[in-house]
């Protein structure tokens, strides 16, 4: 085991990654990164890169050139344990086909990416988690954030003891399945699109349509959920239970928002508009093509069931649409025709300059 320490001023992002390792990252009460390589290699050091204030350390094989690594044998790093300091606001985490593990943490930001091995976060607290994996696990014990965003090909997603908060959950899978539980009962509204998944559950659950569903929904008292989930799958399941006997491990700890209040209404917009229903997307396109008037379509979506007010949104979100949709149609016409344009004069040129000659 060799250990390397590097100075953190004026450092507030890291990068860390490796091809094979296990990583193991922790965080410390020093004021230096010390990191311990698990490596036969004698002379071995880390590709360190400095740029402004982002520190990138790369423990790659062997410490030596590309073409003597090649000709090197047994020059893997096996593993390596990492600690850092509290001064550090960002954290990224990559490996191939190592594992991950990340542990008691308070950023401002949080991403890992791991291929074929597993990754796993515990006791930590950030406004913003961003996890990827293709084929091992991900799982997501004891921490808070306000934002996260997972990626799986074939592993699952845990997410367990998570206290119930403002906050966005977007999880995509292909045929792996997203676990949730949940230290109280959120107000969740959740949007499950899977061609042969199915939403298991022991929450009280509302069908609102056919993607939508509301957890709790009784519990609302007429307040709009605060928490948003979107799960897209080919055949995962989701799988959401609450254990109030739990506990959350960062759950003293609220991470702030990151976003303005603009910026939340466009996204609530965002998730409002994957909740509509097939019929209400078809009377919309028919205003939109011109083929149905304001007053029909007021009259249709008021069957439907909507509200006034919630008329009014969907009318103006799809005015919105239209508007951009037909922006970008002038705009590319209008550089088909310079290009057009363009073209002739060169060809025009060419013919001057034949009869020129």
């Amino acid at each position: 085991m060799i250990e390397f320490r590097y100075d953190v001023k004026n450092i507030k992002k890291l990068k860390l990654s490796s091809a094979s390792a296990d990583m193991t990252v922790q965080r410390t009460e020093d004021n230096e990164i010390i990191a311990k390589v698990d490596t036969d290699e004698a002379d071995y050091q880390p590709f360190i890169d400095k740029s402004g204030s982002t520190l990138t350390i790369r423990f790659q094989k062997g410490g030596k050139g590309f073409l003597e690594n090649i000709f090197r044998k047994n020059n893997d790093v096996d593993e390596v344990f990492i600690q850092v300091p509290r001064s550090i606001g960002e954290l990224q985490v990559n490996t191939a086909s190592g594992d991950i593990s990340i542990e008691g943490f308070e950023l401002d930001s949080l991403k890992a990416t791991v291929v074929s091995g597993d990754l796993r976060i515990e006791d930590s607290v950030s406004p913003d988690f961003s996890c990827n994996s293709v084929s091992g696990d991900v799982r997501i014990r004891n921490c808070n954030f306000r934002s996260f965003s997972g990626n799986s090909v074939s592993g699952d997603i845990f997410v367990e003891n998570l206290p119930p908060l403002e906050r966005e959950l977007w999880i995509s899978t292909v045929s792996g399945d997203a676990r949730i539980i949940y230290t109280g009962k959120p107000k969740l509204e959740a949007v499950f699109s899977s061609v042969s998944g199915e939403i298991i559950t022991s929450a009280p659950m509302t069908k609102r349509n056919k993607k939508h569903y509301s957890f709790y929904y009784e519990h609302f008292s007429g307040e709009e959920a605060n928490e948003k989930l979107k799960i897209q799958s080919v055949s995962g399941d989701l799988i959401l239970n609450i254990n109030e006997a739990g506990t959350a491990g960062a759950s003293f700890k609220t991470p702030p928002r990151r976003i303005s209040h603009e910026e939340r209404e466009s996204r609530n917009r965002e998730f409002e508009s994957l909740i509509i229903d097939e019929e209400t997307e078809k009377t919309l396109n028919l205003l939109k093509e011109g083929k149905l008037t304001e007053e029909y379509t007021r009259k249709f979506l008021q069957v439907m069931g909507y509200k006034p007010e919630e008329i009014e949104h969907l009318l103006a979100m799809n005015q919105e649409v239209k508007q951009n949709e037909e922006a970008k149609a002038d705009s590319e016409t209008t550089e088909n025709k310079e290009e057009i344009t363009e073209e002739k004069t060169e060809s025009e040129t060419g013919e001057d300059e034949k009869k020129g000659g």
